[in-house]
């Protein structure tokens, strides 16, 4: 099921958007200077259909689900702080907390 949701997310993207996963080096890899890895032949173009293919395997989609978010204001009137948190259902509970 993620590689079908991956799949459908990357036939959704235009050829500008498939263009960034075409890097000649893995993600993350180390370099030596500033630079984008792109093949030279696509510095200064869009890949078509068939030359975009490749940059699938540098694309993921990510699923999460945010089930709490703590929030904090800090000012020097008085800091805020709030707790939003969703239960399995979906229901929001919302409530102030002490800084």
């Amino acid at each position: 099921m993620p590689d079908d949701i991956a799949r459908d997310a990357w036939l959704r993207t235009t050829a500008a958007g498939r263009r960034c996963y075409l890097s000649v080096a893995a993600p993350g890899s180390e370099s030596t200077a500033l630079a984008s890895e792109l093949p030279a032949h696509l510095k200064q173009r869009n890949p078509d259909d068939a030359e975009s293919k490749a940059g699938f395997e540098n694309f993921v989609v990510i699923l999460g689900r945010v089930t709490e978010i703590d929030w904090l204001w800090l000012r020097a009137q008085g800091h805020r702080r709030a707790l939003f948190r969703w239960t399995e259902t979906g229901m929001l509970q919302a409530g102030w907390l002490i800084p």
